[in-house]
């Protein structure tokens, strides 16, 4: 519009000055001076905003391609994006159907640790290092890896592809898996990228991590499903610890339907309170022939399920965070019955009796368990010394969080014990490191202890040691008197298991344990070891008080079952 505004007052003026130099000139003459003028000066405005147009146009259509292009790959790591790879299998199983495809992920282990203690810049140079290697990786087993001008030009669907699959989880995708080759030999070599160390900013880090793979026909299998099989796979590696690799099975669906059920489910029974109790187990003296104290055990039956076993649930539990609310419900629950317990127990009973309840590393790093634990003590009128506390040494627990709870427990009063004794990170190193007064040997020691010198050996050992250190020591998961005679000859005074007693409820357990006046005697020898046909609620391997004295044929867990979906 400007440009043809400014040609038309040009003209004008042009036609005024001629006709002031050419006054006798006719009307067709004026008519002609406009035009050859206007005319000219027209189109070249036109092609000229027509040719800018276009430009314009251009640089937009580029834009959008860029940016579709940045929507779709990894800045940091110039691999393809999760948007990137569903995209590619979604166009794989439209226009290839049949062919066979793999998708590998790697989870970098502890990769958080390196951006939480060197910073971001330096996990961003790490994992930009990887992704390099990784590419190396993927073309040595490409389909021409011997032909590098075949592989400079292959494109699309049939390269293999660096992905971007999660912060730490770096990926190959084979859109066309070469025939012959192993998918287990391809899942080490990206572990062995990670065996060099990463020269990063002055440091020399090590890195480690875990493989998961599927393989699949293209058409059979959505993207969404790709992504999440191989996410099961990656789950089941690290299951089976670092530096391990996993194929997908159909069933590891399965146990990951099964656990998000089983959380779900925790997650409404911890909301009400439901569903939950305690079962206590003894712990006696076989040097005094008395009852020592129990230990607090928790049980879930779910209105559906029926019972599901503690092993099924306590990990979930602390993988969700849900085992801080569940802990101090236990803890509640355990000190509420032990005050019921001492209200009617004898002095000298009530003096010797301890509950010991189970502490997970969620709950050392609460900073409110210590306040809690002395609230609920004073609500309930319980000295603290009648509480002890177990700590498992399966974790590690010289974090500066840890051990501060532990001490602050410690000032309160309560009894702390060392759970698991030899089968963790620190072993004896925990003895001088911890504020413990009690050692817990774990089963592992004690199964067949009356016929191997090996596992009398080490048992002497611990027992020695805790002597000079002035803690008790118990012995867990008793099965068979001949186990208990050895342990009473090698000095451990204390035992826990089902010889004794399996875990009973609290009403049978007072009944059993703590009114019965056959409490104080000693064990008679085992002479029966078949299964009893008893009602399984009284079948107690109860040596020390009153009740049947019935050996199951095997230590079995406890019943579980399973969710259905």
């Amino acid at each position: 519009m400007g440009w043809t505004i400014a040609s038309v007052l040009a003209a004008v003026v042009l036609d005024i000055l001629l006709g002031n130099l050419y006054p006798d000139r006719s009307y067709w003459l004026h008519i002609l001076i406009l035009m050859g003028i206007t005319m000219p000066l027209l189109l070249l405005g036109g092609a000229h905003f027509t040719r800018q147009a276009m430009l314009q146009e251009r640089a937009l259509h580029r834009r959008d391609a860029r940016n579709w292009r940045q929507a779709r790959r990894d800045p940091l790591t110039l691999a393809d994006n999760r948007q990137a790879l569903k995209e590619a299998i979604a166009r794989l199983n439209r226009v290839r159907p049949g062919v066979k495809a793999a998708l590998f992920v790697l989870d970098l282990h502890e990769f958080q640790r390196i951006n939480d203690a060197c910073g971001h810049r330096v996990g961003d140079d790490v994992l930009r290092e990887a992704g390099q290697r990784l590419r190396s990786t993927a073309f040595a087993h490409s389909l021409h890896a011997d032909d590098s001008a075949v592989h400079s030009r292959m494109r699309g669907m049939h390269a293999p592809r660096l992905v971007r699959v999660g912060s730490d989880e770096l990926g190959i995708w084979f859109p066309l898996w070469p025939v012959g080759k192993s998918p287990s030999d391809v899942a080490r070599d990206m572990l062995l990228v990670l065996r060099k160390p990463f020269a990063v900013a002055g440091l020399q880090l090590y890195v480690r991590g875990n493989v998961g793979y599927v393989m699949h026909t293209a058409g059979q299998v959505s993207a969404s499903d790709w992504l999440t099989h191989a996410n099961a796979a990656t789950q089941q590696a690290k299951r089976l610890g670092v530096g391990r690799h996993a194929a997908f099975e159909p069933e590891q669906i399965d146990a990951l339907v099964k656990r998000l059920g089983i959380q779900q489910a925790l997650q409404a029974c911890v909301c009400d309170g439901s569903g939950f109790t305690l079962e206590y187990q003894p712990i006696v003296s076989m040097e005094l022939k008395t009852l020592m104290g129990c230990e607090a055990l928790l049980r879930w039956k779910h209105p559906e399920w029926g019972d599901v076993s503690p092993a099924s649930f306590i990990p979930i539990a602390e993988g969700s965070d849900l085992i801080r609310p569940l802990g101090r419900w236990v803890l509640r629950r355990a000190i509420q019955q032990m005050a019921a317990w001492r209200a009617q127990m004898p002095v000298a009973a009530m003096l010797r009796l301890k509950v010991s309840v189970n502490l997970s590393r969620a709950q050392l790093h609460d900073p409110e368990l210590a306040p809690l634990i002395e609230q609920l003590l004073a609500e309930y009128e319980v000295p603290a010394s009648a509480l002890r506390l177990e700590v498992t040494e399966s974790l590690p627990l010289d974090d500066p969080d840890s051990l501060a709870t532990l001490e602050r427990l410690r000032q309160l009063g309560t009894t702390l014990a060392l759970d698991d004794f030899g089968t963790g990170y620190s072993s004896l190193a925990a003895l001088l490191n911890l504020p413990v007064r009690c050692v817990k040997i774990d089963r592992e020691f004690i199964s067949g202890i009356d016929t191997c010198p090996y596992r009398q050996a080490l048992v002497s050992s611990v027992v020695r040691v805790a002597e000079v250190m002035g803690l008790e020591v118990v012995a867990e998961g008793i099965e068979q008197e001949a186990e208990a005679r050895k342990l009473q000859a090698l000095g451990c005074r204390q035992i826990q298991g089902w010889y004794v007693s399996r875990a009973l409820p609290p009403d049978v357990f007072a009944q059993r344990w703590l009114q019965a006046p056959a409490a104080q005697s000693e064990p008679e020898p085992e002479t029966n070891h078949a299964p009893s046909s008893c009602d399984p609620s009284a079948c107690t391997l109860n040596r020390f008080g009153s009740c049947p004295t019935v050996t199951p044929a095997s230590r079995t867990a406890d019943p579980v079952s399973a969710p259905s979906f």
